[in-house]
């Protein structure tokens, strides 16, 4: 079991669930193949890369689902389809980085609560937790993507006027989130304290004061959210998309708020903003 601790070789800022992931998928190609070459760095390396493109490839039919689930019928297609064209996602795609896995994740997790929310028990919301804290044990910036089940419990309250149905999603998706993560990152709580050392010096703070680590050069000197909104429009997708993407984004939010039909839009809007606003920052 130690060797299973991935804070015991050093800094390492991520989750468990994709190291896991590669590690158990090397063994099982090991034993189904017989050929131990599975196990070194490169072969795990190509087993990561393999994950990262399936990730991104169901991404893609879920962002369909998702905007069909949202009632947008007849233009579902438009954000598989920009998604599948923008260069980060395809250069993400064919690199073993963890941001796929999470992607994948928390785009399930907003179809999954618009789907829990159509019944009024909680065991639907058992799922959804249990896919956040897959999310979270594999980042833990999907933390913000919690706000889905304060979101249900908001909408269950709204619906139902009662106090038992409205803790449904809170008490149900968080025990879901906790076996998720037990199962995905188990050493974010078996060995809590390095785990929390990490995360200070990840945001740039020690005991003593603040340090600087090399990726925290970027932010230097940079204008809030201008940054972040540069980056994403010329690197990420692109500066046509991105006009597209803003302007989509500020549509949305104007039809949540003034078409009540349009509340199943805070399971998308709210953590999509929220995190877009700590980064920004």
């Amino acid at each position: 079991m130690p060797a299973l601790n991935p804070y015991e070789a050093g800094a390492y800022t991520y989750g468990g669930l994709p190291l896991y992931l590669y590690l158990f998928s090397a063994r099982f190609m090991t034993a189904v193949t017989g050929d131990v070459i599975w196990g070194d760095k490169w072969h795990i390396t190509l087993i990561a890369r393999a994950y990262a493109a399936i990730a991104s490839t169901f991404i893609i039919l879920l962002l369909y689902l998702l905007s069909h689930k949202l009632g947008m019928s007849r233009t579902a297609w438009i954000p598989a389809l920009a998604f599948a064209v923008s260069p980060l996602a395809i250069q993400y795609a064919h690199y073993g980085v963890v941001d796929t896995l999470l992607s994948l994740w928390v785009v399930l997790v907003s179809l999954l609560s618009l789907w829990a929310l159509e019944e009024k028990s909680g065991r639907r919301w058992i799922i959804v937790g249990f896919v956040w804290g897959l999310a979270i044990a594999t980042k833990t910036s999907a933390l913000i993507w919690g706000i889905v089940l304060a979101a249900g419990s908001w909408q269950q309250w709204r619906q139902t006027r009662s106090v038992l149905a409205a803790a449904y999603p809170l008490v149900w998706g968080g025990f879901g989130a906790v076996i998720g993560v037990m199962i995905g990152s188990p050493y974010y709580i078996l060995d809590w304290r390095s785990f929390h050392q990490i995360m200070i010096m990840q945001a740039g703070k020690t005991v003593t004061g603040r340090i600087l680590c090399t990726y925290h050069w970027q932010f230097l000197n940079v204008r809030p959210f201008l940054f972040e909104l540069e980056q994403l429009g010329r690197w990420a997708i692109g500066g046509l998309l991105g006009l597209i993407a803003g302007a989509g984004m500020i549509g949305l939010w104007k039809e949540w708020l003034y078409s009540p039909q349009r509340r199943q839009w805070a399971f998308v809007l709210l953590p999509a903003t929220l995190y877009f606003g700590t980064i920004g920052l």
